[in-house]
């Protein structure tokens, strides 16, 4: 155990942390697999160990500090140490924010943002105690490209990400690095069901093995603060950086027919608007 890189994996039972969780197994390497899924991080965990290597399922639901520190807790005192962290694990309302809650807010802002920060704090003093250390942090496009419809999911992707750039600078000299993986529209439980826009955006959407490709490299040694995984992701990321007016004008004027999910949405507002209407004529 003291020669093998211990490495913790959140939302690890499906799409983009299954993928890496197969993707990492190795002789060299324990992998630690935190889900609320507990039948599903179960049979992956046992898959793992079937194949010669060492994996441990940890049924965690990663919605509130509180969660997120009990296992990093119960991982602390098993293990003692680890060495990399990747934060996976999200959710999102698919929601219009003038239909959204904060009940909802506080949830997804929980799993995306509040939860991650708390496993940093808890596993970042033995990094760098250590002079060593990986915190990968799976964002979003959407930490730069809007998306309308999902504005409070937008919002809890970056603010992740400022973190983990801020932190980049904060502990550049701590021995421990920090990077993050901005996913574009990928095939995972999460985006399945969402109405998708134009056939051709449909037919490139990202696999998740193609996401965890990119942890991978992070991990093996990548220098890249932003990794995009990606060719029109990272061609749409850098007209919204150098050109932002005019791709929001852009947006703006084609949303329905570009944003997965997003015309489905708008015609549920209006007949919401229409209902409303007419039940103030009765």
């Amino acid at each position: 155990m003291q020669n093998k890189e211990i490495i913790v994996i959140t939302g690890a039972s499906g799409g983009i942390g299954a993928a890496t969780v197969k993707k990492l197994a190795s002789k060299n390497r324990v992998l630690l697999m935190l889900d609320r899924n507990r039948e599903a991080v179960e049979v992956l965990a046992k898959e793992i160990q079937v194949s010669g290597n060492e994996a441990e399922a940890f049924i965690a639901d990663l919605s509130s500090p509180e969660k997120a520190r009990r296992v990093a807790t119960e991982i602390l005192e098993k293990y003692g140490r680890i060495d990399s962290l990747i934060l996976n694990a999200g959710t999102s309302n698919n929601i219009l924010f003038v239909d959204t809650d904060m009940e909802k807010v506080q949830y997804e802002l929980g799993v995306n943002y509040l939860a991650p920060m708390t496993l940093i704090q808890e596993f970042l003093p033995g990094m760098r105690e250590r002079k060593k250390g990986k915190i990968v942090a799976v964002t979003s496009l959407t930490s730069i490209v809007p998306f309308p419809g999902n504005s409070t999911y937008t919002a809890s992707k970056a603010a992740m990400q400022a973190v983990i750039r801020d932190l980049r600078i904060e502990l550049k000299d701590s021995g421990v690095d920090f990077q993050s993986v901005l996913p574009g529209y990928t095939r995972t439980s999460m985006t399945h069901g969402l109405e998708r826009p134009l056939s051709r955006l449909s037919s490139q959407a990202m696999e998740p093995e193609d996401v965890a490709e990119s942890i991978v490299a992070c991990l093996k040694g990548s220098g890249t603060a932003l990794v995009i995984p990606g060719f029109t992701n990272k061609v749409v990321a850098m007209l919204f950086q150098l050109l932002p007016t005019l791709m929001e004008f852009i947006l703006k004027r084609a949303a329905e027919r570009l944003v997965p999910n997003y015309a489905k949405l708008m015609k549920g507002a209006v007949v919401r608007g229409q209902e409303k209407q007419g039940e103030s004529r009765l």
